[in-house]
């Protein structure tokens, strides 16, 4: 009998050590705070690294997606409150500026160049633009206007011998652009990927030229990026922090983990898996350079978006 309490006493200690451990456990758990953030994004391949969630979840990070149809519409919802920070192009935040409204950039930026495109001008095979002096008088789909895109394009058109106020602009989200080309609703479409790529393998349409570069073969085009308020980051120190750090794993992961950067894009933007697998890679940096910006600052300024300079070297968060 003795014997048998001992063997007793000793399964009861053990089943006390395992429940104070699931009770721990399950504390630790539920103390574990999450913080949820409505953030607004677009059905673009740029935005396919909010999609890895192990690196937001791994820093207490619960993301609500919000998809709109362009840069600056996002960045109206940071700024209205409605959003806690977005994707966006980044002339959108050059642009508040000048309103007086601290639209911060923080996190990876995307960058652009001629041997490394993301956009293009297309038009239709055998029809009747064939060169950028055929869109006089013609209609080009633009995803929003007074963004990145309509700066480009005013930029690019000038440079061609065209005056920006001889076309006209139908306002259209990027996944309706090639239908509206197609039918004969526009006569040109001012696209991204993966939709130039598709656009490219329905063998019905042609770059006419991608009108984000300036002509210069070296130059590098930094696109867009991830925006917040001021005052929002700022109140959020760890939190900020720890958004950085999750986009910035993202996409690193999406250069080294090809096959979980094809699946995000998927979920992302809803793209047939054919066409993502040939498209063009995302070209992501730490940071968009000084010079950039003031590019983008420069080109806005010329073509009538904004109408006074500011001082580019603040609109990165640090």
């Amino acid at each position: 009998m003795k014997k048998l309490f001992k063997i007793n006493r000793h399964n009861m200690k053990v089943h006390i050590i395992i429940v104070l451990a699931i009770i721990s456990t399950t504390s630790c758990s539920k103390s574990k705070k999450v913080d949820t953030l409505r953030v607004g994004a677009m059905a673009v391949a740029e935005c396919s690294i909010l999609q890895d969630t192990n690196a937001f979840i791994s820093r207490g990070i619960e993301l609500d997606i919000l998809t709109e149809a362009s840069g600056a519409q996002i960045s109206d919802g940071v700024i209205g409150g409605g959003l806690d920070f977005g994707y966006s192009n980044l002339v959108s935040p050059i642009l508040a500026n000048a309103r007086g409204i601290p639209l911060r950039i923080f996190g990876p930026v995307t960058l652009e160049s001629v041997s490394k495109p993301r956009h293009a001008l297309l038009v239709l095979n055998n029809g009747p633009i064939v060169t950028a002096q055929s869109l006089v008088g013609k209609r080009i789909a633009l995803n929003a206007l007074n963004n990145i895109d309509h700066v480009l394009l005013k930029r690019w058109l000038k440079s061609h011998g065209v005056d920006p106020k001889s076309i006209q602009i139908s306002v259209l989200p990027f996944p309706d652009m090639l239908l509206a080309l197609e039918n004969g609703s526009v006569d040109a479409a001012a696209c991204v990927e993966p939709f130039v790529t598709m656009a490219k393998r329905s063998s019905r349409m042609h770059t006419l030229g991608n009108y984000f570069m300036d002509g210069d073969e070296n130059s590098i085009t930094a696109v867009s990026g991830f925006v917040a308020k001021e005052e929002w980051l700022q109140k959020n120190p760890d939190l900020t922090r720890r958004i950085t750090e999750a986009l910035v794993e993202a996409a690193n992961n999406s250069k080294k983990d090809y096959a979980n950067s094809i699946k995000c894009i998927l979920k992302m933007t809803k793209t047939p898996e054919d066409v993502v697998k040939i498209m063009p890679p995302v070209w992501y940096a730490d940071k968009a350079e000084l010079y950039q910006l003031n590019a983008l600052r420069d080109a806005a300024v010329q073509h009538g978006i904004i109408g006074t300079n500011i001082n580019v070297s603040l609109l990165q968060y640090n």
